[in-house]
């Protein structure tokens, strides 16, 4: 694994028009190539250019969420192009397609509008029944009486557009009608044109609400039963055709990832241009396959990065698998600048301390673990488009869960109790000042976190130092807040703080070098616009032209206080850390006590299930926001410069239709 971002190379090649469509087919199988604009060419070269289409056809972007609407419905994965489907695939016949997908469509017409009817009228019988539930009968009307068997189908046609339930009772021709009070005059229109002869006194208001009740239940039964047979029936049609329909799916996945590239190439009459980032270690590669599929009859360039500006660069990355879900954590704050350390094997060590350290405990480490496992699990067996942050955040969990369980056995914690003895020391006796060893109080405990916070804190500023240099930014790095004079105070502050500590909080060192060494280091500082505005003259770039005693002092002023002050809040930052160790073993030592005052085994089991199911809900993700805002806020503050381009190759993988 590269600990710098690849190094890029910008190719730009001249083939045969009539190779074209061998070569986009060979870039898409790589995957690799990042395509840009391609420059105008000089006015002496006399060459008119023609751009490729702009556009994909907005007839195959509709055939491709057609295709994908029918596999959601069947709840089945989209097919996936391979390297083979590049080679073999067939040409797009996209009138022929559209009669197709119209042909399943309209055979899925009847299906569909039956299942809207029918959830309709499910809709309205279960307002019905809510009604009846809550006893708010004012929103129904109910009529008993006699009626002709001749006229009960009349009725019932009659009744189609009103939601109603006809129940026959035992009287002979006897018949009970529930409806909606809102449909009451519908209704009675309708009793009076058949001649429904009313008698209220044949059953009481409880009798009725039991018989529609029994009734309602049947129907709705009926009618979610009816439903699935529809939802089966849909997926029974759509699976009929499912293998025309993946060869179809490939086929305009092809087209439109071809024409993608197709709209990044510009055209003479007789030649194809195009240009785009490739890794440099791949770039034999591209340079081979074209040439493979020309026949040699093209011409290839590579231009170096190093006349670019970093900006305009792509910023690919090498990393293991293994560390997936921290790359992630670094791409959510931004792209790295182009050539600039990777910083993600920093940030999962860095994490995964800082989270063992705010929640230690093996036994819970053990439960985020099997967690993590067992999501993976499910997430694998069912696995759906768009399940890629869920696997990250499932395997983020295990990571975390092994850090708690290392950290658990060297501070003695299992389940908030001292089952084994401690690698290191007793993190709960520590808490409550009442254990030996090294480490007895509180403030041994925020010591080891202030130490913590400094090596991270060290580590960026190194990280920074070697891309300042790298980028040949000498003045930023001996002059600029996390450089090399910024870092010399913050050295010397850690001296000052640590001295006084060890005098038990009573004097600061008196050692004449120290100030010295203040005085010089704060008076290189006031030199900074002068010395910044005397390089930036000599190379010739533009300067401002203002008062240059005036800016050094205003410029000097600011970044005192930045470094004063912002070294200091950032170091008593980590001081967070042993806060929420602290924090927990603090909650697993009053859900101890409470367990203890119950009266009942059963009871001291509940609680103690119950306390640490809390404490690893609410800890756990305590703990996970606070280790990635001490990265973000203490660690990337001090070198991370996130105005970097996202390497974004056309591959196989690549989304089309947005």
């Amino acid at each position: 694994m590269s600990v710098f971002t690849l190094e890029m190379k910008l190719l730009t090649a001249i083939v045969l028009e009539e190779y074209a469509t061998g070569v986009k087919k060979e870039l898409l199988r790589l995957g690799v190539l990042d395509f840009v604009e391609v420059g105008k060419l000089t006015k002496d070269q006399h060459l008119k250019l023609r751009e490729g289409s702009e556009h994909a056809d907005e007839r195959a972007l509709d055939l491709l969420h057609q295709i994908e609407s029918l596999y959601r419905q069947i709840h089945t994965p989209l097919p996936q192009l391979t390297q083979e489907d590049v080679q073999e695939g067939e040409a797009l016949d996209i009138p022929s397609s559209i009669s197709f997908l119209s042909s399943i469509n309209r055979s899925l017409l009847n299906l569909r509008e039956n299942q809207k009817r029918n959830n309709q009228e499910s809709l309205r019988y279960q307002e019905m029944m809510r009604y009846i539930k809550e006893k708010k009968l004012e929103y129904l009307d109910f009529h008993v009486g006699v009626l002709d068997k001749a006229k009960v189908e009349t009725l019932s046609n009659r009744l189609n557009n009103n939601a109603s339930v006809l129940i026959p009772i035992e009287e002979k021709d006897t018949y009970l009608l529930c409806t909606f009070a809102r449909d009451r005059s519908a209704i009675e229109s309708h009793l009076e044109v058949i001649s429904f002869k009313e008698e209220v006194s044949l059953l009481s208001i409880n009798k009725m609400i039991e018989l529609t009740h029994h009734t309602l239940n049947t129907i709705i039964e009926e009618k979610n039963n009816e439903n699935t047979h529809i939802i089966n029936s849909i997926s029974e049609t759509i699976k009929e055709k499912r293998g025309e329909l993946e060869i179809l799916y490939k086929e305009v996945r092809l087209y439109l990832l071809l024409g993608e590239i197709t709209s990044h190439f510009s055209h003479t009459r007789n030649t194809t241009i195009f240009s785009g980032w490739v890794p440099s270690n791949t770039s034999e590669l591209v340079e081979k396959q074209i040439q493979k599929v020309t026949k040699g009859k093209c011409v290839i360039e590579f231009g170096s990065s190093e006349v670019m500006n970093r900006r305009e660069v792509p910023v690919a990355i090498e990393n293991s698998p293994i560390l997936a879900p921290f790359q992630k954590i670094v791409n959510n704050y931004s792209t790295l600048e182009y050539g600039s350390i990777n910083p993600t094997i920093f940030v999962t060590i860095s994490y995964l301390a800082m989270f063992g350290l705010m929640f230690a405990d093996a036994g819970q480490g053990a439960v985020l673990l099997l967690l993590g496992l067992y999501g993976l699990y499910k997430e694998k067996r069912g696995m759906k488009e768009g399940s890629l942050l869920t696997f990250s955040l499932l395997r983020l969990m295990m990571y975390l869960g092994a850090s708690s369980i290392v950290f658990g056995a060297i501070f003695g914690s299992y389940f908030g109790l001292p089952l084994l003895p401690p690698i290191w020391f007793d993190y709960h006796s520590a808490v409550f000042s009442h254990g030996g060893g090294s480490t007895r109080d509180v403030y041994s405990i925020l010591g080891i976190t202030i130490y913590f916070g400094i090596i991270i804190i060290y580590l960026g500023l190194i990280i920074n130092w070697i891309n300042l240099l790298k980028k040949k930014e000498y003045l930023a790095f001996i002059f600029s807040k996390n450089g090399i004079i910024g870092a010399f105070l913050f050295s010397i502050g850690i001296y000052i703080g640590r001295a006084f500590v060890l005098s038990n909080y009573q004097t600061f060192p008196n050692n004449p070098i120290i100030m010295y060494g203040i005085a010089f280091a704060v008076l290189l500082l006031f030199f900074r616009v002068p010395v910044e505005h005397y390089v930036a003259k000599r190379e010739g770039k533009e300067v401002h032209h203002g008062n240059i005693l005036l800016d050094s002092f205003m410029e000097w002023i600011v970044i005192l206080l930045e470094i004063f002050s912002g070294y200091l809040a950032n170091t008593l930052s980590f001081m967070r850390v042993a806060g929420l160790g602290i924090a927990h073993v603090a909650l697993m030592s009053a859900f101890s006590d409470i367990a203890d005052l119950t009266g009942s085994v059963i009871g001291k089991i509940l609680i103690f299930v119950a306390g640490n199911a809390l404490v690893i809900a609410l800890e756990g993700l305590s703990a996970g926001i606070q280790s990635l805002r001490l990265n973000y806020y203490e660690f990337f503050t001090k070198f991370f410069v996130g105005d970097g381009k996202q390497y974004n190759p056309l591959s196989l993988q690549s989304k089309t239709g947005e």
